[in-house]
């Protein structure tokens, strides 16, 4: 079956957007510099999330929340720039002695 188009409210995408530049100003600007919709595409993915968790569902939730989370970026853009960005992030956030030869992050 077709999935329904998700639309968020302006409402909701304020909300969102708060509560990230509250809770993480640091990320909300990366998100907002580099992608003026992140704020949209997250707030789809977050609709899109089971709303209850238990930790005996946590493990599916966080793969059904993450499959939402690519089908809501794979609607704005290609999901060979999510990698990279992920890469990116990943690369600047943990700064790691050793990368796979494949990890093209520059």
């Amino acid at each position: 079956s077709q999935e329904e188009q998700v639309t968020p409210s302006s409402g909701e995408l304020e909300s969102l957007e708060a509560d990230l530049l509250a809770r993480a100003p640091r990320l909300h600007a990366t998100l907002c510099e580099r992608w003026p919709d992140a704020i949209r595409v997250l707030c789809i993915a977050s609709q899109r999330a089971p709303r209850r968790r238990t930790a005996r569902k946590q493990e599916g939730w966080s793969r059904e929340a993450s499959e939402q989370v690519v089908r809501a970026w794979s609607e704005s853009r290609s999901l060979a720039d999510l990698i990279y960005e992920c890469r990116v992030h990943f690369v600047s956030a943990v700064k790691p002695r050793f990368l796979p030869e494949h990890w093209d992050v520059s």
